[in-house]
């Protein structure tokens, strides 16, 4: 279990499930986020308005401009497989 406090509410507990990277889609944008970008099936670097660690670009199979935008790809699917091509 992980406990997170957060400032003038209850501490929430969340049950930390290890998952096999073969399966997993990893997002990310700091510099700690490279290694799982490069392990998971699907490395997602997120820009966000705080920035993105060019490692962490460099070892993902695909940019978003926010990490919502990255469910558009899954409404519709043809975007990544453009975006995967190669």
């Amino acid at each position: 279990m992980i406990q997170i406090q957060i400032p003038g509410s209850k501490d929430l507990m969340i049950e930390h499930v290890l998952l096999d990277f073969n399966g997993t889609i990893g997002v990310g944008n700091g510099a700690n986020d490279e290694q799982m970008l490069q392990e998971a099936i699907l490395g997602v670097a997120a820009l966000g308005t705080e920035g993105l660690a060019t490692r962490t670009l460099a070892a993902s199979d695909l940019l978003v401009p926010d990490i919502l935008d990255l469910f558009t790809y899954f409404e519709t699917p043809n975007r990544l497989v453009a975006c995967l091509r190669k």
